[in-house]
């Protein structure tokens, strides 16, 4: 049972379907494009986050984002049979970047324990979309045990 996707030996033997070669094209230019934004958007940030180091590569791994996504979904489409790899990958750095993120919250409100004094007691009201039909749902009190 032989797969119909070609193997890293398949591209780097014969090359790549020509079929292929207007998407990888575009798709190396999207790319190549978006890595050079990037990269002019986090030197245009440097200089407004001279504070906070840990502020600056929070930032700095947000925006990585998108470059990420777009250079493992260029690999992915190149090497069909990456994908999964490329996927698990993805996924990993979406992971990674919500930690980035509630780090830099913390660090706009001036650490964990002075946000956890800020919200603790504050209400969170579960019948938001899309279970705003829901109004039996109970609020929900923050406490210490919502933070790890």
């Amino acid at each position: 049972m032989g797969s119909s996707y070609p193997t890293v030996d398949d591209i780097i033997q014969h090359g790549a379907p020509p079929e292929w070669l207007p998407f990888v094209i575009i798709g190396s230019a999207i790319v190549f494009c978006l890595i050079v934004l990037d990269i002019f958007v986090v030197i245009k940030h440097k200089k407004y986050s001279t504070r906070y180091p840990i502020q600056f590569l929070c930032v700095v791994g947000i925006l990585q984002v998108f470059p990420v996504y777009a250079c493992l979904n260029l690999v992915g489409i190149v090497v069909p049979r990456a994908s999964d790899f490329t996927v698990f990958m993805s996924e990993s750095y979406e992971a990674i970047t919500f930690i980035l993120f509630m780090r830099l919250v913390f660090t706009y409100m001036g650490g964990k324990k002075i946000y956890k004094q800020h919200v603790e007691g504050d209400k969170i009201h579960l019948n938001l979309p899309p279970c705003c039909c829901f109004v039996c749902l109970p609020q929900i009190s923050i406490s210490k045990c919502f933070f790890i």
